[in-house]
C-alpha cells in the first residue's frame, strides 16, 4: 500500500517534510510536481497523527491511500484537505475504472494519441487487449495496460534516505548537515500523560497510543537566566518500525513537544 501526499507549495516545505517523514519511514519519494509517495506499512493507523502534524506546520495536504503508486495519486486528487481517501485492494478495479488517463506517467505524445483514440479513462484502457497497446505504444503500452488494471510493482527508493532525513536531503542538495541542526524545531503536541509519562497523542479527540519509553532524562534549560525552564525528555520506541521519537514536557508551562 502507498500513501500519496499533495501539499500546497510543497517545495517551500521540503526541509520540514523531510524531518517529519523521518519519524515514520526511510521509504518515501519526492516525485515530479511536488507529489510525495510514502510506504504505507511504515505509517499504518497513524495517518491521523500525520494529518495532525501537517496541520501544526500549517501545510495544506490532500492524502490518498491505495495499493499502487498511481492509484494513491488518483486517490489524493479525489481527497479533501485533511480527509484522506482510502482505497482497499477490493475497491481498486472499480475505483480505477473512472479515473482519467492523465494520471499515467507517459509522454505528452502518447497522451495526444490516447486522446485521438478516444481513450480518456483507465477503465477504457484496461479493456483493450494488451497486444494492441504494445503495437501502438511499444513498451509503454504494456505499462499503460498494467497501470490501468492496478498492477505496479515499482518499489519506493528506500536507499534515497538511508541515514535519515538530514542525510537524504543533503544527498538531494537541499542543505549541508551543519545547517540541518539549526533548522530543527520542536512541534507542540497534545499528549495524554499517565503519572507524568506520555501515553498517547490526542488527535481530534481520539487517543493515538505511542510506543514504549526506552529512555528518559530531565534538563534545566537556560538555568543561568530568569527564563530558565525545567523539561522532562522521553525517548519513545515507535509502535511500527525500529525508530524512536523524542517527546519533551515543559514542566513550567505544562506543554508537550515532539522533536
Amino acid at each position: 500500500m502507498f500513501v500519496c501526499l499533495l501539499i500546497d507549495d510543497c517545495k517551500d516545505y521540503l526541509i520540514e517534510i523531510s524531518e517529519l517523514l523521518a519519524f515514520y519511514s526511510l521509504k518515501w519519494e519526492l516525485a515530479d510536481n511536488g507529489v510525495i509517495y510514502i510506504d504505507f506499512d511504515s505509517i499504518g493507523g497513524r495517518i491521523k497523527v500525520l494529518i495532525y502534524e501537517l496541520k501544526l506546520r500549517e501545510m495544506q495536504a490532500r492524502i490518498g491511500v491505495a495499493p499502487t503508486r498511481l492509484s494513491s495519486l488518483a486517490a489524493a486528487h479525489g481527497a479533501t484537505v485533511d480527509t484522506p481517501l482510502c482505497i482497499s485492494p477490493e475497491q481498486l478495479e472499480e475505483f480505477l475504472a473512472d479515473q482519467s488517463v492523465s494520471f499515467l506517467p507517459i509522454s505528452d505524445e502518447n497522451y495526444e494519441r490516447l486522446e485521438m483514440l478516444g481513450l480518456r479513462t483507465l477503465g477504457q484502457l484496461a479493456r483493450i487487449d494488451v497486444r494492441l497497446l504494445v503495437d501502438q505504444f511499444g513498451r509503454q503500452g504494456q505499462l499503460m495496460s498494467e497501470w490501468a488494471r492496478g498492477i505496479d510493482p515499482t518499489p519506493l527508493p528506500s536507499e534515497l534516505l538511508q541515514g535519515g532525513s538530514d542525510e537524504g536531503m543533503r544527498q538531494m542538495g537541499m542543505w549541508d548537515r551543519e545547517d540541518a541542526e539549526t533548522r530543527r524545531q520542536p512541534v507542540q503536541v497534545s499528549v495524554v500523560a499517565d503519572g507524568g509519562y506520555p501515553r498517547a497523542i490526542l488527535v481530534d479527540g481520539m487517543e493515538i497510543m505511542i510506543g514504549e519509553i526506552v529512555d528518559l532524562w530531565s534538563i534545566e534549560n537556560r538555568w543561568w537566566t530568569e527564563q530558565k525552564t525545567n523539561c522532562d525528555y522521553f525517548e519513545v520506541a515507535e509502535l511500527l518500525g525500529n525508530r524512536t521519537s523524542i517527546y519533551s514536557h515543559d514542566l513550567e508551562q505544562d506543554i508537550w513537544y515532539i522533536h
